[in-house]
């Protein structure tokens, strides 16, 4: 308990010690923002209170939104004390984001109040992620690193699944709005047990790591943007993201709205989804020692094209209503087994490209385009789909289709032609070599 105010050596023994607390954060990060932030669950509850569909799909992208755009402000806090004191902090300002939200039903106006408490919780999870990097990259050694994510992710993954798919048994086709209150506080306190988790992770000190405090702010920014192959692979993320991140949220809107699915079953996808993600962070520290960054990589733009094709092609009588939700479901599993490849790839690359010394500025240089690649697209299809922008219904031929398939079908085509883009890539390109700093 409060092992993060005592400074040590990072010993073979202290740093299985920290990995173990870290992964329990994550578990406790993850189950408990699941009902908070996932899909399937904030949709239903934002539409139980009186949400349209714009809003409902604008509320899910908020949290990584605010990574993309206050991830570099963020760094004045968290570089200038321990990563656990900031990620303490972000957690008490997260449980007041969660207790608004769960209030947000005794309001006439609880759609706006669990907005309120989303962009809470969006705050607390820049200062989170800012630092949580960082804290990783501070004890974790290259040899373990890409296994270690992998496996971290797997754990969290696995409890957030089984999570939500006992959520799915419980709550029933059309809950009503305290069922999924009672969801929310489950998270809640899960999410406090972090506190708990990242107070015992020691201050470990490496003596060859100039400290970030010792540099400017925007020395380390300028140190940032001239590492080149960072600010390469931070653009190509971003582009990536940019056109793969909105398939899982605008489907499970497509299933809620344009194929009439019921809420257990929009529940259920989340789980699969989760699921995917699950298979997809156990394989992957595999996959990459194995094959190499380069093989991952154009592996996953080739299954994300094919899953945005697949869903293109899921309207509304297309097959039995069974059949149509286990074509949804496989390419749920693949879509989010392709992405925990990618973000166990790309953190593994991140923390190999950083500058020494500049870890945190530069991580949240790299997480300030991830997330707002990641977040971007939702926003503009909640807007696209709110304003009426698509038709909401054509005929192709014999095919009868959704204003949502056709955003399916621009994501695949934007995906095939930000392939040119892996070429800023420093583990495809091998000449293009890391930063340092003398």
């Amino acid at each position: 308990m409060f092992e993060f105010r005592k400074e040590m050596e990072c010993t073979p023994s202290q740093e299985r010690r920290a990995e173990n607390w870290c992964t329990g954060s994550a578990i406790c990060t993850t189950v408990g923002q699941s009902p908070f932030i996932d899909p399937g669950i904030i949709i239903l509850y934002a539409h139980a209170l009186g949400a349209g569909d714009m809003f409902s799909l604008a509320v899910v992208p908020i949290p990584t939104f605010f990574v993309g755009l206050f991830s570099l402000v963020a760094t004045v806090l968290t570089a200038r004390q321990r990563y656990q004191t900031s990620i303490l902090q972000a957690t008490l300002v997260g449980l007041v984001g969660f207790l608004v939200v769960i209030c947000a039903p005794f309001f006439s106006f609880g759609k706006w109040v669990v907005l309120a408490g989303v962009l809470c919780y969006g705050v607390a999870n820049v200062i989170y992620l800012t630092s949580w990097q960082p804290l990783l990259n501070s004890f974790l050694s290259e040899k373990r690193r890409c296994l270690y994510l992998g496996k971290m992710r797997f754990s969290w993954q696995l409890a957030a699944a089984i999570f939500l798919f006992i959520v799915s048994r419980l709550i029933g086709k059309n809950p009503p709005i305290w069922y999924l209150q009672l969801v929310m506080v489950a998270g809640f306190f899960a999410f406090a047990v972090r506190l708990l988790c990242i107070s015992s992770v020691p201050t470990f000190v490496k003596g060859e790591h100039r400290k970030v405090q010792q540099f400017h702010y925007k020395e380390g920014l300028l140190l940032a943007l001239s590492n080149k192959a960072l600010a390469g692979f931070s653009i190509y993320i971003f582009a990536l993201n940019l056109f793969a991140c909105a398939t899982i949220p605008l489907t499970i809107l497509h299933l809620k709205f344009g194929l009439q699915a019921p809420a257990n079953v929009i529940v259920l996808m989340s789980s699969i989804s989760l699921l995917g993600q699950l298979s997809g962070s156990f394989s992957s520290g595999r996959f990459v020692s194995r094959f190499g960054t380069r093989p991952m990589l154009l592996g996953c733009h080739t299954f994300y094209v094919l899953t945005n094709l697949g869903m293109f092609f899921m309207g509304p009588g297309v097959f039995s209503d069974v059949l149509l939700y286990t074509i949804v479901a496989v390419i749920l599993y693949v879509h989010s087994f392709v992405t925990a490849c990618i973000d166990v790839t790309s953190t593994n690359e991140m923390m190999h490209l950083a500058t020494p010394g500049n870890e945190v500025i530069a991580m949240a240089f790299c997480n300030g385009l991830n997330y707002a690649g990641r977040s971007i697209p939702t926003m503009l299809c909640s807007l696209i789909v709110g304003a009426g922008f698509l038709a909401p219904e054509w005929d192709l031929g014999c095919m009868h289709g959704l204003g949502y398939q056709t955003l399916f079908l621009a994501f695949a085509m934007g995906i095939f032609f930000s392939f040119v883009l892996t070429l800023m890539v420093s583990a495809i390109v091998p000449n293009r070599k890391p930063s340092t700093l003398s």
